[in-house]
C-alpha cells in the first residue's frame, strides 16, 4: 500500500525530499543573485544620473523653474540618454527668426550626446537663398542630416524616429501633407513645441492632432495657459500633457558676454561703424521687423524721450536708437512706415537701422539698454531678453507673455503696457535709465546674475531632458522589446477597427507592469490608436475596487473593459517579494512563464526594474466590433 502511496505521488508530481532541498538551495541563490544585480544596476544609475526637476507642467501659480546646482555644470549632459537616438525635426520654415534657430540649437544639444538628428523645412523658397544655404551647411557641419519634407525619405525616417519635434504650430499641415494615413502611427512619438502667442494660429487644420500627440513643450506658463484655454474655447480640443521649458543662453553667447576684451572690441567696432561715440547711451529694439514687435511705438517714444530731456532742461550724454532685424531688401509697408516716422521726427542723426543677422552679440556688447517693446500678448518667451541680460543690459519690457517671466520689475528692468499706453511709460523710462547711470549698472548686473541662476544652456537641456523622460523617449526597452510591446497596436492600426455586421466578443492579451508610468504609458498609446477613427473625446469610469480590476472606456457610445484576469505577483512594492514570486512562478510553470517576465522585467532598467517586476498583469480587452480573435503573448 505504502508504494502505491509512493507511486502515486511520484506520478502526481511530487519530488522526494533531496530534489527539494536541491529547489531550495536554488530560489535563495536566484534570490541572492538577483537582488545583487538590481542593486548594482540602481547605483549604477543614481551615480550617472544627476537630480534634476521632473514635472514642467502647467503651473498656475506661474512659479519660476527651480535652480539647479552649479554642480551640474560639470556633469555629463542631461540628454546623454538620448545617445544613438533617431530624432526627426520638422521646422515650418528656416531663416533667422526665433522658432528656426531655437530648434537648430536642440538639434546641436541632441547631436553632442551622439543623437541621429534629421531636419526636413516645410516651407522653402524656390530660388537659392542664402540664408536658408547658410544655415544648412552650419547644421551639415554638425553632423545634421537636411533633406525634403516631402517624398519616401522623410515617411521612412518619421517611421523609424525615436521622436519628432514639431517645431511652431504651422508645422502641423505636413503630417496630414505628408503621412497622411499613416499619421496615427507617429503621433504617440510627436513632441509639439510651440513659440506662437498669436490669434491667427488657432486654426483647426494646423492643431487638428493636437490632443493625440505625446506631448506639447511650450516656452512660457503665460503661453501654455493661453493655449489651453484657447483651444478649449475655439477649436473644443483638449491640449495633450503640457510642459513649459523656459529657454537657455547658449555656451557660445556666454564665452563672448562673459569675456571683457571682447566685448570692448566688439562695442568699439559697432559704435565706430555707427559713428557713435563711446559715451552716448544706445536704446536698441531686436527682432524681425513687423508691427507686432512694436518699433514704431518705440521710435515714438525715443522721440518723446527726447522732448521730455529737452523739457526738463536734463544733462545726458547723446542718446540713441538702434533698429536691429530690419530687411532692407523688402521694402515692406511697414519699414517705409518706420523710416518716415523718423523723417517727420526729425531724428535721423539719432536712429539707426541694422539688417537682420543671426550674430546678435556685437549689438549686444555695442549698445547699453535693450527694448523689447512686443505687442499685444507679448513675446511667447523672447530669447533676446535673456541674451541681454547675459551682457549686463537692463531690459524695458512689455509687461506681457513670457517677458513677464524673465524680467523682474524694478529689478533687472522696468516693465510698461502694451499699445498705445504704454509709449509715455515708454518714454519715461528711457529717461530715468538714461539719468541714472549706476541704476542702469546695478539693474544690468541683477539681470546677469537671474541668467546664471535660471536661464543658461544646461538649465533648458535639464528641461528639455525632463520632457523628453517623462515621454519614455530614450529611456524605454532595448528595440526588440519595444517591438514586441507595440505589437498590439500594430495590429489595432492594421485592422483600421472598422463596424461589423457580425459583432461577437472577441479578445487579445498585453502584458503589462502594472504599478510602472511604462505600463500607463502603453496603455494611454493603445486607447489613441485604438480610438483613432472616432471622435477625440474620451471619457472614463472610476476604476472600480474590486478583485477584477474593470476599466471601463466609452468612446463614441463603443465600451471597451480593460479587466484583470490574473496577476503573477501581488504585495507590496518589494523587489525581493517579486523575485520570489517570479521565482515560485517558474517552477510551477517549467521554466516558461518565468523567461518572459524576467526578459519583460528587465527591458525596464533603473526606473521600471522593481516596478515591472513587482506586479505583472494580464489584461484581456474587449470589444464587440472586432471580427477575428486576436491573442498575443
Amino acid at each position: 500500500m505504502a508504494k502505491l502511496l509512493q507511486q502515486h505521488s511520484n506520478a502526481a508530481g511530487w519530488a522526494p525530499p533531496s530534489v527539494q532541498k536541491r529547489w531550495l538551495l536554488t530560489l535563495l541563490i536566484m534570490l541572492s543573485v538577483s537582488t545583487l544585480i538590481a542593486l548594482l544596476i540602481k547605483s549604477a544609475f543614481d551615480s550617472c544620473d544627476p537630480p534634476h526637476p521632473r514635472n514642467f507642467h502647467v503651473d498656475a501659480s506661474n512659479q519660476p523653474v527651480k535652480d539647479f546646482p552649479k554642480s551640474i555644470r560639470t556633469a555629463p549632459s542631461p540628454l546623454s540618454f538620448m545617445k544613438s537616438k533617431l530624432v526627426l525635426l520638422v521646422s515650418h520654415e528656416l531663416s533667422l527668426s526665433g522658432g528656426p534657430l531655437l530648434l537648430m540649437e536642440l538639434a546641436f544639444l541632441l547631436r553632442s550626446v551622439g543623437t541621429e538628428v534629421f531636419w526636413i523645412t516645410i516651407q522653402k523658397p524656390t530660388e537659392t537663398d542664402e540664408v536658408v544655404y547658410s544655415l544648412e551647411q552650419k547644421m551639415s557641419v554638425r553632423g545634421v542630416q537636411v533633406f525634403s519634407a516631402k517624398g519616401q525619405e522623410a515617411i521612412d525616417t518619421a517611421f523609424k524616429a525615436d521622436l519628432i519635434v514639431l517645431n511652431t504650430a504651422v508645422a502641423g499641415k505636413w503630417l496630414d501633407a505628408v503621412l497622411k494615413e499613416n499619421v496615427p502611427r507617429v503621433l504617440p512619438k510627436v513632441l509639439w513645441w510651440i513659440h506662437e502667442m498669436r490669434g491667427h494660429y488657432f486654426k483647426l487644420d494646423y492643431v487638428k492632432h493636437l490632443p493625440l500627440v505625446g506631448g506639447a513643450m511650450i516656452d512660457s506658463h503665460v503661453t501654455a495657459e493661453y493655449w489651453k484655454n484657447r483651444t478649449q474655447e475655439r477649436l473644443r480640443i483638449k491640449m495633450p500633457e503640457t510642459y513649459v521649458v523656459h529657454l537657455g543662453n547658449s555656451k557660445e553667447l556666454m564665452d563672448v558676454a562673459e569675456d571683457s576684451v571682447a566685448k570692448r572690441v566688439l562695442r568699439e567696432h559697432i559704435r565706430e561703424s555707427l559713428g557713435v561715440r563711446d559715451e552716448d547711451i544706445l536704446f536698441a529694439i531686436i527682432n524681425s521687423v513687423s508691427r507686432g514687435k512694436g518699433q514704431d511705438l518705440f521710435l515714438r517714444s525715443f522721440y518723446e524721450s527726447l522732448q521730455l530731456i529737452q523739457v526738463q532742461k536734463l544733462k545726458v550724454p547723446s542718446m540713441h536708437a538702434v533698429i536691429v532685424g530690419s530687411d532692407m531688401s523688402a521694402q515692406t509697408k511697414f519699414e517705409t512706415e518706420l523710416r518716415n516716422i523718423v523723417m517727420q521726427k526729425k531724428i535721423q542723426d539719432r536712429v539707426h537701422f541694422i539688417n537682420k543677422t543671426l550674430t546678435v552679440a556685437p549689438y549686444l556688447a555695442a549698445i547699453d539698454v535693450l527694448v523689447q517693446n512686443s505687442q499685444a500678448r507679448g513675446e511667447c518667451f523672447g530669447r533676446i531678453t535673456i541674451e541681454a541680460m547675459a551682457f549686463q543690459l537692463p531690459v524695458l519690457g512689455t509687461a506681457a507673455g513670457g517677458t513677464t517671466e524673465i524680467v523682474v520689475n524694478g529689478t533687472t528692468g522696468l516693465l510698461h503696457s502694451v499699445g498705445k499706453e504704454g509709449v509715455t511709460p515708454l518714454a519715461k523710462n528711457i529717461v530715468k535709465l538714461a539719468t541714472h547711470v549706476e541704476r542702469r549698472l546695478t539693474m544690468g548686473k541683477r539681470g546677469y546674475e537671474r541668467v546664471r541662476e535660471m536661464f543658461l544652456e544646461h538649465h533648458m537641456a535639464h528641461r528639455i531632458a525632463s520632457v523628453l523622460k517623462e515621454l519614455e523617449v530614450g529611456f524605454s526597452e532595448p528595440r526588440s522589446i519595444k517591438k514586441l510591446l507595440m505589437r498590439p497596436f500594430m495590429i489595432a492600426n492594421k485592422l483600421k477597427l472598422l463596424p461589423l455586421s457580425h459583432p461577437s466578443q472577441h479578445y487579445f492579451h498585453m502584458p503589462f507592469a502594472c504599478q510602472s508610468s511604462q505600463s500607463n504609458f502603453l496603455l494611454r498609446q493603445f486607447i489613441k490608436h485604438y480610438a483613432i477613427k472616432t471622435e477625440q473625446t474620451l471619457k472614463a469610469t472610476n476604476v472600480k475596487k474590486n478583485q477584477k480590476n474593470p476599466f471601463v472606456l466609452k468612446v463614441e457610445g463603443i465600451t471597451w473593459t480593460f479587466s484583470q484576469v490574473s496577476a503573477m505577483v501581488r504585495g507590496p512594492c518589494s523587489f525581493t517579494m517579486s523575485i520570489i514570486a517570479l521565482v515560485i512562478v517558474w517552477v510551477c510553470s517549467g521554466g516558461v512563464l518565468s523567461s518572459i517576465g524576467f526578459i519583460f522585467g528587465l527591458g525596464f532598467v533603473e526606473k521600471y526594474l522593481i516596478a515591472a517586476l513587482n506586479m505583472i498583469s494580464f489584461f484581456k480587452i474587449h470589444d464587440t466590433r472586432m471580427g477575428e480573435r486576436l491573442s498575443w503573448w
